[in-house]
């Protein structure tokens, strides 16, 4: 088994953090922070298993060991919903005149 000294180590871990970094400014080359969303603001949600979107009210935003997530209010009920899974209202009347116009 070879025998690694120090200097190599330490190059090697420099090599793979400049690998991740590199990946990960890679992956977020087309992302965007999503707006944050408001108590009572009106959203619609994408149900789990229709994938269709649905009406709903934001309720609060989650702890601090969940930044992405909300508490949404629909149909009398509340759900937790990652901030991935909810659009602000406005986004689908943009979409709903695009598609009046074709």
């Amino acid at each position: 088994m070879p025998i690694i000294n120090r200097q190599e180590k330490d190059e090697v871990t420099i090599a793979k953090a400049n690998r991740q970094q590199a990946l990960e400014s890679q992956y977020n080359q087309h992302t965007q922070p999503l707006k944050p969303l408001h108590p009572g603001q009106p959203v619609h949600v994408q149900h789990p298993i229709t994938r269709k979107w649905e009406p709903a009210t934001v309720e609060s935003q989650c702890n601090e060991q969940m930044p992405r997530s909300y508490i949404i209010k629909q149909d009398q009920k509340q759900y937790r919903r990652s901030r991935k899974h909810i659009r602000d209202q406005g986004y689908h009347e943009i979409k709903l005149q695009k598609k009046k116009r074709h």
